[in-house]
């Protein structure tokens, strides 16, 4: 009698210890101009699981964000310009990514200086290679600019004189996201740290502010060969502080294509 439970057992054996072959497939994949022309374009940060706690902070804080891609297949670098509504301000941050292709990997450089246009604003801006705008959640972020801020070159007043207009250094880091390979177009899913347990995450970007469930079944397939959990996971929202910002630029740009000039947009 026992018999049959047996071998209902046995048959199980091979899928019990098989591995999920799409997951061999998603890190690692070399970036192809293929690949470059689909992240070319608008998308909509949605959503990211993270084990860093840095980057678990930051999500939280952030409540939307969406990003331009503008892909130099020649020199192997993307132009990005970032518009992230963060706790109770808009964020803006324009700068380029290195291409690594064999590795499947985009790279971006946290060297630069931060460019705030004053307290009533609400807006940040970046000059230089700025990609790191995380420290700008922390409360000692006054006290940690002014010590770096010699490394600046830059005409405007020292912050403790005149905070209305003022540009401040952040640390150089090098920042490298995983390009997974996506059934549907219409989503881009990064990996961070993937090798690393305690700082492995994951985001979720689509062409528009709603994902289908079979697009949003994609990103938790992915969070599951990585060894997360869907309850990891930090959802955006609507609240959207940019879209003025994003406006102003897109209308300097019509004016600039008009008068001939490819100028990028002023910063804010």
């Amino acid at each position: 009698m026992a018999l049959p439970w047996v071998l209902a057992i046995l048959s199980l054996l091979p899928q019990m210890g098989a591995k999920n072959p799409e997951c061999d497939n998603l890190i690692g994949i070399p970036i192809s101009n293929t690949t470059l022309d689909q992240l070319s374009g608008k998308w909509f940060y949605l959503g990211s699981a993270f084990r860093h706690l840095e980057f678990i902070e930051w999500a939280k804080k952030v409540h939307s964000a969406f990003i331009y891609f503008t892909p130099n297949k020649t020199e192997d670098t993307v132009h990005f310009r970032e518009y992230q509504t963060f706790e109770d301000k808009c964020l803006y941050n324009s700068s380029y990514m290195f291409v690594q292709r064999e590795n499947g990997t985009l790279s971006r450089n946290g060297e630069g200086c931060v460019y705030r246009s004053g307290p009533s604003s609400g807006s940040w801006g970046v000059g230089g290679s700025e990609g790191a705008l995380r420290v700008l959640g922390t409360e000692s972020r006054r006290q940690y600019y002014e010590l770096l801020y010699s490394q600046c070159e830059t005409p405007e007043p020292h912050p403790t004189s005149h905070p209305e207009g003022l540009f401040l250094p952040v640390m150089g880091v090098y920042y490298f996201a995983n390009v997974l390979p996506t059934k549907d177009p219409g989503i881009q899913i990064f990996a961070y740290y993937p090798e690393n347990q305690e700082k492995m995450g994951l985001s979720l970007y689509a062409n528009t502010t709603k994902v289908t469930p079979e697009q949003m079944s994609e990103f938790h397939g992915a969070i599951a060969c990585l060894g997360l959990d869907v309850s990891e996971i930090i959802n955006t929202d609507d609240t959207d502080l940019c879209g003025p910002l994003e406006k102003k630029h897109e209308e300097e740009e019509k004016k600039k294509k008009t008068e001939g000039t490819t100028e990028e947009p002023a910063l804010d």
